[in-house]
């Protein structure tokens, strides 16, 4: 039995991740198994499939599977050799376009307070189309050095002096100098840095609840990411949650305010992330998986029996604040038992963990 994996969505959920195997059939096969195994070689589950591609959401322990088929006497063959799940990584953004900034060369302008304006580059390629250098020109590149100082006064011999070629290429990082030539004069002299070096990014939250599920975040939460670059410096952050309408990289505020959704969201959802130094190295996307909460407690249940009435409190943010009339409390998930009348209003205002709030208005009603 021969197998291959597909993978067509990245994490959809907190702590799982969508699957679609594809295998072809066994002859005389009837229905199958595929068991899951985690990365510690544990058995997850057996689940009987019928036939192919196997589509399923499954933890995100589970690095490992395997199949066997089943006949119509309900003989089992032998699982096939173990199958590994690959990672399923967030999306990675487009890397940023090459910018051009100084008479059309790739380059960022950059003020340094140790060196004072520099001219950045990424150091993967820099193009003779962006050199805009006339046709049978030669060049020299002094460098790498660790500051400018040594580079600016000197004057390279005439045989340094090649032909350029479609692209130069930097491998390491630090200073350098571009001379060119043109019928023996000087028509192009700059000094530049090479930056290969992405930014450092963190993430950080706060206020936050943990819980059984996860972190929990709500309107109240500041989510900031902060990201360094000691060469080129950082030039901007970009995110996504991975919410209907909200998959698109934005810029990055220097802390992002969870305001501006107003729906009552009450789900797991994949907070992904990178930074761009001004030499346009991007960092790796990072993803954070988080709970939002916008959601306001509900009572989904009343049962009000000889003259008591108890209520049940759904909200995944406990403990959750009540007041019903006079009285006040805290409840992580009923409210009650307490005396009260038939047919009569009870007014009742209901505050999770989060800040989220609601007023309900019931009427009591024999339980059946």
């Amino acid at each position: 039995m021969r197998f291959f994996v597909l993978f067509l969505a990245a994490t959809a959920s907190l702590l799982s991740k969508d699957v679609e195997i594809f295998f072809e059939d066994e002859q005389n096969a009837v229905r199958y198994e595929i068991q899951w195994l985690r990365n510690d070689g544990t058995e997850a589950g057996i689940v009987p499939i019928s036939q192919s591609p196997v589509k399923a959401t499954i933890e995100d322990t589970i690095t490992q599977f395997r199949i066997r088929s089943i006949d119509a006497f309900e003989r089992t063959s032998e699982w096939s050799r173990l199958y590994k799940i690959p990672d399923v990584e967030p999306s990675k953004p487009d890397q940023p376009p090459v910018q051009t900034k100084k008479n059309g060369k790739v380059f960022h302008r950059v003020h340094s307070s140790q060196f004072g304006e520099i001219n950045y580059l990424r150091g993967d390629t820099l193009t003779t189309d962006s050199l805009n250098l006339p046709a049978g020109s030669q060049h020299t590149v002094l460098g790498p050095a660790v500051s400018p100082e040594p580079l600016r006064d000197v004057v390279p011999a005439e045989n340094l002096f090649i032909p350029i070629p479609k692209t130069l290429s930097f491998k390491n990082g630090g200073f350098y100098r571009f001379i060119a030539k043109n019928s023996g004069r000087v028509i192009q002299d700059f000094l530049f840095r090479v930056d290969r070096t992405p930014p450092k990014i963190s993430f950080k939250m706060s206020p936050y609840l943990y819980s059984a599920n996860g972190v929990i975040i709500h309107r109240s939460t500041v989510v900031k990411v902060e990201a360094i670059d000691s060469l080129s410096g950082t030039e901007n952050v970009q995110f996504r949650f991975m919410l209907p309408g909200k998959d698109q990289f934005q810029i990055w505020d220097e802390a992002k305010s969870l305001a501006e959704y107003p729906e009552k969201i009450e789900q797991a959802v994949v907070v992904e992330y990178f930074a761009t130094d001004y030499a346009l190295n991007s960092s790796k996307v990072e993803k954070q998986n988080v709970i939002i909460d916008f959601a306001p407690p509900v009572i989904s249940s009343i049962q009000f029996m000889k003259g008591k009435v108890t209520l049940t409190v759904k909200d995944i943010s406990m403990p959750v604040k009540y007041r019903i009339s006079s009285t006040e409390g805290i409840s992580t998930g009923s409210i009650g038992p307490f005396p009260a009348t038939e047919g009569s209003t009870l007014h009742i205002y209901l505050e999770d963990a989060g800040g989220n709030s609601a007023e309900q208005t019931i009427t009591v009603r024999e339980s059946p």
